[in-house]
Order: C-alpha cells, then sequence, then structure tokens
C-alpha cells in the first residue's frame, strides 16, 4: 500500500525551487482564463430575445428575394455575435388588403413584436409605415420610404428614396452628355415608377434641354422581347425585374441601339449578365450585350468601405458571385439591431417592457443623424437623414467588355451632403456646377473616378522591433485626371524619401494611363494580437495629396490587377512570384484590397480646416505568417475561443506539476526531462495565443508588448535548446563505454547548444548584429587562449583520445612520464586529466597532453592479456637441451597454479647473453591484465630455481649462496634480484 505523508510532501514541495516557478504560473495562467472569460455571455440567456416580425412575400415567386433579405439579417446578427439574442417571426406579406389584416391582427395579438423588418414589395411600402405609426412598432423599410411620408415617425429607410436616386443618376449624366428624348420602362402593372419623379425634377431644375420625358410600359414579356418604340429614346431607364431586362437589353443591341441604357438594380438578379453567355452574338463578341450598360446600385463592393469589401469577399467566396442588394440590406439591418442590443439593451439594468424598449429603440435610431455612431461590420455610413433614410449616394456602374462592372467615370462623393435651403437667398444653387448636384436642397459633391492597382515586386526587411519593412511596388492609375508621382502620398508616412520612377504612361480614350514604381522602408504597426499568432498585418495606403476626397475618387482597377487570366488574390500571387524575400520568414496568408476614405495629416494643405483632410485612399492589408498554414497560430485561433485556449494551458500547466512530483507518488516512476521541456513548450505555444488575443492584452502599450514578447521568445529558444541538449545526451548515453571525456564532450557540446540558441536569439529576436561581438569576443578569446595554453592543450588531446578510443576506463596501460614508470588500470577520462590506478592502490593524475605524446602500451586493446617476462640464470656445465626441457616442464606446471594465467597462450623460452658464470635466460607468459605480474613472477622463478638446483644448473655464486631449499628471506631476494634485471632490461 502506498504511504504518503501529506506534512512531509507539503516541505518537500515548498523547499523545491521548480514550486514556485509552477505556481507562479499556474496563477498566471488561471487569471488570464479569468479575465479573458466574457461574464456577460453566462446572463445573456437571463435576457428576454428580442422578437422580429420579418415582413416579406413568401410565395414561390417571390421567395427568393424574402430569403435573400432573412438570410442577409440572420448574418448580419452573427457577424458581431448577437444572433442568439432574436427570435424572427415570418409575416407573409400577399400585397393586398386581406394580408395587411392578417398581419395588423397578429401583431396586435402577440404584443411581443420589438420591430419590423420589410417589406419588399412597392405596393406595400405604403401601407406599412401607416401600421408602424398605429401600432407604435419601429419599422426597418429594406428600400425607401414613399415620397408622400414626408416626417415619419416609426418608419426607418435602409435606403435613400428613389426620387433622389434618380435625380443624382441624372444628374451625373447630363453632365457629360444631354439627352433629347429620356424614356423611363416599368411594366404596365406597376402603373408608376417612384423614379420617374425624380429624373424629371432634377431636369426642369437645372434647365437642361430635353425635348421629352415619358413613361413607356411594357404589358407582356413579348412585347419586351418585340417592340422597336424604344429605339426613339437616346436614353432609357429601365426599372424591371430580370427577365424584362434581359429581353429589353437584347432587343435593343440586337437593332443596333446607340443610346444610353440605365438598369435600376432594385429588383435585378446577381446572375443578370450570365443570362446573355448563350446567345450567339454573346459568344462571337463577349460583351456585346452589356457593354456601355450602366447599373444604378446602392451597394458596390468597389466602392464600399473595408466591411462591405470583406463582405464581397466572402459572398463570393461562397457564393461564386457578387452580394445581392437585398441581402446587403438585410445584413445591415441585422448589425444595426446587433448594435443597439449588444450596446444598448444588455447595459440596461433592468429589463423595460416590450412598449418602453420599443420607444428606447426608435430615439436611439433618430439619435444616429447628429451621433453618426461608427459600427463595426457596417457597409457604409449608418447616419440617418432627417427624413429617416440613410443618406448614401448611389453608385453609377458600368460593364466593360468582359462584363464585369467598373465604376463611371464620376461619381456622387460618400461626404455628407450639404443642406440648402429654399429661402436663403445667400447661397446660389447653380445647377449646372459639374462638381455638384443638387436633389431635394442637398447639394452633393461629383468627383472624378481614378482606377488605381498594386503590383508587389518585392518585400524584406521585415523589423518587429522597428516595424518598418523594405517595399518595392507599382502603382497604376487610369483617370482623367493625370497623376504624378510627387502627388502621391502614404499612410502612415514613410520616415524616409522613397524613390519613385514612372515605367510607362499612356493617353487613350481619353484617359490617362500612368504605371509608377516606388521603392523604399514603410512602416506598420504590430498589434498584441498578432505578436502572439506570429502575424504581420501591414497596409500600403496611397492617396494624391493635392486632390482629397471632394475632387478625386480612387477605385481598384481590377483588370491591371488579374494579369494574363490570373484572378487569384493578392497573397497566392506573391507567394507564387516569391516576392517575399525568403529569408524573411514569411508567407502571405491573407490579404484585401479596397478603396475607402480615411482622415489622413494635410500635409500643409491652406485649403483644409485644421490639421487633418479626408481623402480617398486605396489600401491593400496583406497578412504575413511565420510558419505554415496547417500549424499557424492564426488558424488555431479561428478554431479554438480564447476560453478553450485557456482551458488548454491549465491542463498542460497542470501535467507540468505532475511530472515534477511524480516520485513523490511514485518513487520507481521515471519521466525523461525532456518530457517536461516538451510539455513545457506546448504550454508556451498555447498560452501566447491564450493571452495576446485577450481583449485586455489589447491595451498593454506597444513597448511593453515586445518586451513581453522578446521575453517569451527567448524561453522558447531555451527550451529547444534545452530539447536538443537532452536529445544529444540521449544519444551519448546509448553509445557503448559512456563515461570519462565522452561526458566532457557531450557537456561541451550541450553548451554550445545553448550559445547558438543565445545567437539565434539575438540577431532574430533582437535583430541586432552578431558581428560586432563576435570580433570582440575574437580578441577576448586570444588573450584567454594565451593565459591557459596547457589547458586548452590538455582539452584537445582530450577529446582527441575520445574520438580515438585507444584508451577507455579499466584498461591496463604501461608508459614512461618522464623519470617514473606508471603501470596501472585507467579510472577516469576527463576533459582535463587522466586518472590511472597502480597496483601499489596509488592514483597518478596525468595531463592529457602528456599522455597524448608518449608512447603507451596498452595490454587491453586486444584481448585483456598482458606479456610477463621472467629473468633467470643458470652455469654452462649442463646440457641447454635439458635446461630447456627442465624449465619447460617446470614452467607448465607451476603455471597452471597462478590464477590468470591463460595456458592457451603460448610460453616461450629466450636466450639473452652469457656472462661469465653463465648464461641469462627469459621466460615469456602471458597473464591477465587485472593480475599482479610481481607475485606470479616470483611463484614461477621459485619454481625454476629449485628445479634447476636439483639438475645442478645454477650458476656457482648462488650455489655458494644456498643450502637446501630456499627460505622467504632468501625468496624474496630471488625476486628483488629478477625486478632489478628486469628494469636494466627494459622489459616490464
Amino acid at each position: 500500500m502506498l504511504n504518503i505523508d501529506p506534512q512531509n510532501l507539503l516541505r518537500k514541495a515548498k523547499t523545491s525551487p521548480i514550486y514556485v516557478i509552477f505556481s507562479l504560473v499556474g496563477i498566471l495562467v488561471l487569471l488570464s482564463a479569468i479575465f479573458s472569460f466574457n461574464f456577460s455571455s453566462l446572463f445573456q440567456g437571463k435576457n428576454q430575445q428580442l422578437e422580429v416580425a420579418l415582413i416579406a412575400n413568401f410565395e414561390k415567386q417571390n421567395a427568393h428575394e424574402a430569403d435573400l433579405l432573412e438570410k442577409g439579417f440572420l448574418e448580419g446578427l452573427k457577424s458581431i455575435g448577437a444572433e442568439k439574442g432574436f427570435r424572427v417571426n415570418r409575416l407573409s406579406d400577399s400585397e393586398n388588403k386581406e394580408s395587411l389584416e392578417k398581419i395588423k391582427s397578429k401583431l396586435e395579438d402577440s404584443k411581443s413584436t420589438f420591430a419590423m423588418v420589410g417589406p419588399l414589395s412597392r405596393k406595400s411600402i405604403t401601407d406599412f409605415p401607416e401600421l408602424a405609426e398605429q401600432l407604435n412598432i419601429p419599422l426597418i423599410v429594406p428600400r425607401s420610404l414613399p415620397k408622400e411620408l414626408q416626417d415619419p415617425s416609426w418608419a426607418f429607410a435602409m435606403q435613400q428614396n428613389m426620387f433622389t436616386k434618380s435625380g443624382l443618376v441624372t444628374s451625373l449624366l447630363i453632365k457629360d452628355f444631354t439627352p433629347k428624348r429620356i424614356g423611363v420602362v416599368i411594366r404596365e402593372e406597376d402603373r408608376n415608377s417612384p423614379y420617374f419623379t425624380g429624373i424629371t425634377q432634377i431636369l426642369l431644375d437645372s434647365n437642361a434641354e430635353v425635348e421629352s420625358t415619358e413613361i413607356v410600359k411594357l404589358e407582356s414579356l413579348e412585347d419586351a422581347k418585340s417592340t422597336t418604340s424604344l429605339m426613339q429614346y437616346n436614353l432609357l431607364y429601365l426599372d424591371l425585374n430580370t427577365d424584362f431586362t434581359v429581353e429589353v437589353i437584347k432587343n435593343l443591341k440586337d437593332h443596333n441601339y446607340q443610346g444610353q441604357i440605365v438598369v435600376f438594380d432594385d429588383r435585378l438578379e446577381s446572375s443578370f449578365v450570365k443570362k446573355f453567355e448563350s446567345l450567339p452574338k454573346e459568344r462571337e463578341n463577349p460583351g456585346f450585350y452589356t457593354k456601355q450598360v450602366k447599373i444604378v446600385s446602392n451597394f458596390s463592393h468597389i466602392l464600399s468601405n473595408d466591411a462591405g469589401r470583406v463582405l464581397a469577399q466572402k459572398y463570393i467566396e461562397e457564393q461564386d458571385k457578387n452580394p445581392e442588394p437585398t441581402y446587403v440590406t438585410g445584413y445591415d439591418t441585422g448589425v444595426l439591431l446587433g448594435t443597439y442590443y449588444k450596446d444598448i439593451y444588455l447595459k440596461q439594468p433592468k429589463r423595460l417592457p416590450v412598449e418602453e424598449l420599443r420607444k428606447d429603440f426608435q430615439q436611439w435610431l433618430i439619435n444616429l443623424e447628429n451621433q453618426n455612431l461608427p459600427m463595426n461590420n457596417f457597409t457604409g455610413d449608418v447616419k440617418f437623414s432627417i427624413f429617416h433614410e440613410r443618406n448614401i449616394p448611389p453608385r453609377l456602374l458600368q460593364f466593360s467588355d468582359k462584363n464585369f462592372i467598373e465604376p463611371f467615370s464620376i461619381q456622387l462623393s460618400n461626404s455628407p451632403p450639404i443642406r440648402v435651403a429654399d429661402d436663403d437667398r445667400t447661397i446660389k444653387i447653380d445647377y449646372q456646377d459639374p462638381n455638384s448636384a443638387i436633389v431635394n436642397h442637398l447639394k452633393y459633391t461629383i468627383v472624378p473616378v481614378a482606377f488605381t492597382a498594386i503590383n508587389i515586386r518585392s518585400i524584406s526587411d521585415i523589423s518587429i522591433n522597428k516595424g518598418q519593412f523594405k517595399g518595392d511596388f507599382d502603382l497604376w492609375f487610369r483617370s482623367k485626371v493625370p497623376i504624378t508621382a510627387e502627388d502621391i502620398s502614404f499612410s502612415p508616412s514613410p520616415e524616409e524619401n522613397l524613390k519613385s520612377e514612372i515605367v510607362e504612361t499612356l493617353e487613350k480614350d481619353h484617359l490617362i494611363y500612368t504605371r509608377i514604381r516606388f521603392k523604399g522602408t514603410f512602416p506598420f504597426f504590430i498589434k498584441p494580437k498578432d505578436i502572439g499568432l506570429s502575424t504581420i498585418n501591414f497596409q500600403i495606403s496611397w492617396f494624391n495629396k493635392k486632390l482629397d476626397a471632394t475632387r478625386l475618387f480612387f477605385v481598384i482597377d481590377y483588370d491591371a490587377l488579374n494579369q494574363n487570366g490570373q484572378s487569384d488574390p493578392i497573397y497566392q500571387k506573391i507567394n507564387r512570384e516569391g516576392a517575399i524575400d525568403p529569408s524573411v520568414g514569411y508567407s502571405a496568408i491573407n490579404s484585401m484590397i479596397s478603396s475607402v476614405e480615411a482622415s489622413i495629416p494635410s500635409y500643409g494643405n491652406i485649403q483644409t480646416l485644421g490639421n487633418t483632410a479626408n481623402y480617398s485612399t486605396a489600401l491593400l492589408k496583406l497578412t504575413l505568417n511565420s510558419t505554415s498554414n496547417l500549424i499557424s497560430k492564426a488558424s488555431i485561433v479561428n478554431l479554438l475561443p480564447n476560453f478553450t485556449l485557456g482551458l488548454i494551458c491549465l491542463l498542460i500547466a497542470s501535467s507540468l506539476v505532475a511530472l515534477k512530483f511524480s516520485k513523490l507518488f511514485f518513487p520507481e516512476f521515471h519521466v525523461p526531462p525532456i518530457a517536461g521541456y516538451l510539455l513545457g513548450l506546448l504550454l508556451l505555444f498555447f498560452w501566447e495565443m491564450f493571452f495576446f488575443t485577450n481583449q485586455y492584452a489589447q491595451l498593454i502599450p506597444r513597448s511593453w508588448m515586445l518586451l513581453i514578447r522578446n521575453i517569451l521568445d527567448f524561453i522558447n529558444y531555451m527550451l529547444i535548446a534545452a530539447i536538443l541538449s537532452e536529445f544529444v545526451q540521449v544519444l551519448f548515453q546509448k553509445r557503448k563505454n559512456y563515461n570519462g571525456i565522452s561526458s566532457t564532450i557531450m557537456k561541451v557540446i550541450r553548451f554550445l547548444i545553448y550559445i547558438v540558441a543565445l545567437a539565434f536569439f539575438y540577431t532574430n529576436v533582437l535583430e541586432k548584429d552578431i558581428l560586432p561581438i563576435l570580433a570582440t569576443s575574437s580578441v577576448i578569446l586570444t588573450v584567454v587562449g594565451l593565459a591557459v595554453r596547457d589547458v586548452i592543450f590538455d582539452f584537445v588531446a582530450g577529446i582527441a583520445i575520445s574520438f580515438d578510443q585507444t584508451f577507455k576506463i579499466n584498461h591496463w596501460v604501461n608508459f614512461q612520464s618522464k623519470d617514473r614508470r606508471i603501470d596501472g588500470m585507467i579510472e577516469d577520462l576527463g576533459w582535463r586529466n587522466v586518472i590511472i590506478r597502480s597496483k601499489d592502490d596509488l592514483k597518478h593524475v596525468i595531463p592529457n597532453s602528456q599522455i597524448y605524446a608518449q608512447i603507451i602500451s596498452n595490454a587491453s586493446i586486444t584481448d585483456g592479456n598482458r606479456r610477463v617476462d621472467a629473468t633467470f640464470f643458470t652455469n654452462t656445465h649442463v646440457s641447454i637441451d635439458l635446461i630447456y626441457q627442465t624449465v619447460m616442464e617446470c614452467s607448465l606446471e607451476t603455471l597452471k597454479t597462478i590464477p590468470g594465467v591463460p595456458l592457451e597462450k603460448p610460453v616461450r623460452i629466450i636466450f639473452e647473453r652469457i656472462h661469465a658464470d653463465g648464461l641469462q635466460l627469459k621466460l615469456q607468459f602471458f597473464l591477465r591484465d587485472k593480475e599482479s605480474g610481481e607475485q606470479a613472477r616470483s611463484i614461477l622463478l621459485n619454481a625454476i630455481h629449485t628445479r634447476l638446483a636439483s639438475i645442478h644448473a645454477l650458476p656457482a655464486r648462488m650455489v655458494q649462496s644456498q643450502s637446501g631449499d630456499m627460505k622467504p628471506a632468501q625468496l624474496m631476494q630471488t625476486g628483488a634480484i629478477d625486478l632489478e634485471l628486469g628494469k636494466s632490461s627494459n622489459h616490464p
């Protein structure tokens, strides 16, 4: 049974230094998890869901538009995380009085409707604002309010009214040409067009010389296919659905119509262009039917803001088509309601009754006229005008030859219009002003369109600490306004002057084409989230510093971006073309290019009030990642919420603590240190994502975040070095005879691993030049090397001994060191010395350099035996054959009794020299290197001496000193003589 003493366990834990470290890490992770958790989500369920009545015609022929509105509405709520706060109640609108009464009855009975969204039908648009006034329910109208509703209280339109829209479009068109006859084409069942009123009004106010403006009604689809009466108009407005629009355009183009065609996209499908693809003339000449056809739209991803561009990109990726206007309107409506829910409703101290909540929402919408509240993900200006309409100027788009919609050459500025009062005689209303359009007492600015694009040639020298990179790219411009390199500025402004040159210029079809190349160092701002995800988000934003948003409007020229038939995103093109220098260690993973308006320093423009001006800017946002997409932190964060990352960190931290104290609970359980290092590296990997993506971390100053990042990177490098070091140690320990100098080499290698890790940290993270340090250290090492030369020689000799493997621990060696002869066994091989234990149990410490410079005999290098020589003497009166036979027989018998003698080894007798009183002979035999050679030699010589005495073969001097058997003292004397002789003959 396992016996654990809690007090002893606690005492051991507290005395361990690592205990404090793991405790601090655990507390830090726990606090981070607490701070990162959105506690409002715990109580969100206690708030009642707000009921929204979605009013649309869900019948078969109209279900598509209704579904688009609902889909956009729900995805708008989801984009800001408010989808759980609303409940959608579908109310079918059949565009008749019975349907209206049913809807009114349902709304009166439910008493829980917070707001209404809809309808889509023009027939019902006049009924539901009145219903909203009767029931005091806020109504969000997708399209526009009727012109007769001059002072609405509860109805708010997400688009500009049709009267203003058509008037503004006409103002743009008549700046370039004056049409003689204008026709507004509608269906017979529509009876009238709200656009017609705006067109005729602007023509009257501007005193344009137009002969007539008429409404043309088509009774059926056959009329659209066959009528030729439309040929008499040189400007046609089509207020039709998709099928009628396609047939009218086909009919006109087949009859070589040369006038202008303008289509309102209220009821136009996004697949409008594809309707012509199967026609023979379109196949022969792509763009035959849509060339010069203009589209009037409230939303264009080309001219929209960042949020609209992101929405369009996502929709195109999913649906392979541009988002429909109805979908975008529903999306903005969802964002609008979701913003109120998160910013107002959830922050109320108590839940209001539905009646009071409606009134609060109504007042919030009215206040938006003055506040112009910024909303995340909102595609445009959220501000409502005094008529409760979003005053978003319409966009006039034109089809190019390749069926691609591009902006018209002039557009209405995104700047808010100026109110022009009828009774204000100090303001002159000039309808002929080519730079403005006045409709319904509002003056809008008209600005030329400048098409632009970017081609990244190279990105290098990315510095996170300095917040800058080197860029080399081309900017492309196509406009009626000449643009020079000196007029282009960037925001944020580069610290150094950029190098610029005009690479190409051309004038064609009244447009000026210019390509300018820029080279230099550009700044970027790194966010805490980017630091944690190992990503870099930098942008290149350019504008014309002489022409602000009131005099020039940048739009993206996609024809210039998608060259050679390649329509890849910019980041794919950059990776494919190798624009990013491989040495920077990054690859592009995302990009977005758009045209926006931004408040930028005025650069001394005296016409600007204050220090800033609103410029139309082209913006490229490029995201780089230092790792592959498969294991990138950015992709992991997209999959896992922040709270889940916190739980993972707590789990790994708990595993680290369990590994640390595992021996206290399981003494026999051994966990290699490399497991702890790997867990630590994994913990740091997830904790960085968890910490840097925390909403509170975004408030930390950039300098502090860089310091924190450098510290964490240092820990990362050290952990990686520790893992490699442990791996090297495991490899060394698997070698045979892992002892002595091998362990020293391993320590040196491990030390070098940490040094290399520090060098990489110094150069890659701190972005410092290591050459000065290497130059300084080389001088210091030279001086130190001269001072400790002998130590270095010993160390190098030790490494050579280790790699040669000539000597190993427990080998028996014999060598001459200066005036001493050392015969013994190697006990230790160190980085500087070798320790040898001789037979007399003395330890000899010898420097490696001296051993490596000597001739050394290694008795253990073969089979662990060494040769022993025993010298003896005989007289010359006995036959040599008899002496040889007698000594050999005696030796073989005696060696059998001596331990450690390998009998399979040969025994030899060598005649060395002749003395005056006899012969000197040497007997050679082998002995295990761990046995005493002196003792074996003494025993053998005693036996030989006795046997030689029996045959009277001893020299005369030895015979005279002998009387019978030799006593122990005589035996020792004989051994001493033998040892002395052995020394003089230089044999072991």
